[in-house]
């Protein structure tokens, strides 16, 4: 108990260890920084929020790669889900 923190994202984990700094804004990424599947989801997330089996519809990925992909980029804060299940930019 002591020294805990609520942790509701993987971000928070990562602004607490300093990994990632919590003034950090999505507008201050480079969009070369990411990987061509990154950029990709980035691209078709820009204008509307999808459900995860749009996406990988729309990118023909395999579910396990495509989790993977959503996750790590959820982690870096380039990506978010809503209530409804939706990732959006």
């Amino acid at each position: 108990k002591n020294g805990a923190f609520p942790v509701a994202s993987g971000r928070d984990i990562l602004d607490r260890l300093g990994i990632i700094e919590k003034t950090e804004k999505k507008e201050s990424l480079v969009f070369d920084s990411f990987s061509p599947e990154e950029q990709e989801i980035i691209h078709l997330l820009e204008n509307e929020a999808l459900h995860f089996d749009e996406i990988a519809r729309r990118i023909r990925k395999d579910s396990k790669t495509l989790g993977s992909l959503l996750g790590l980029m959820e982690i870096k804060g380039v990506i978010q889900v809503n209530q409804e299940g939706n990732y959006t930019v």
